[in-house]
């Protein structure tokens, strides 16, 4: 017996109704968080070679 990909959806959008706004935050959150993991080692690595190379680095 299988069930369609379809209903497990139907499903799922029938518990998150009553929650979207709950819902639209933690994706936010999430998208943000893995946002700043990807930002981070950007802005040190900037850091890092703006010191080797003796410059001052902006506040």
């Amino acid at each position: 017996m299988t069930i369609p990909l379809a209903r497990y959806w139907a499903l799922l959008a029938g518990y998150l109704k009553d929650q979207t706004g709950l819902f639209a935050l933690l994706t936010v959150l999430l998208v943000s968080s893995i946002g700043f993991k990807l930002l981070i080692p950007q802005v040190t690595r900037a850091f890092i070679d703006s010191a080797m190379a003796g410059m001052n680095f902006p506040p």
